[in-house]
């Protein structure tokens, strides 16, 4: 499964800066790390415009 999302990210991640500063201040901050891949950002992001969601909970 690592490789399938691997490929994916490489396919569909671009750098993110803004993303990335909220990582860095996650950990700055002692948070616990609960952000999912970016692949499955992208899958879950699809699978929400697909259904013409309004609202996410």
């Amino acid at each position: 499964m690592k490789q399938i999302n691997s490929y994916i990210d490489s396919v569909f991640y671009s750098q993110d800066d803004i993303l990335e500063e909220v990582l860095i201040s996650i950990k700055e901050n002692g948070m616990r790390s609960i952000s999912v891949s970016p692949s499955t950002g992208k899958l879950l992001t699809l699978l929400v415009s697909m259904s013409g969601a309004k609202n996410v909970p």
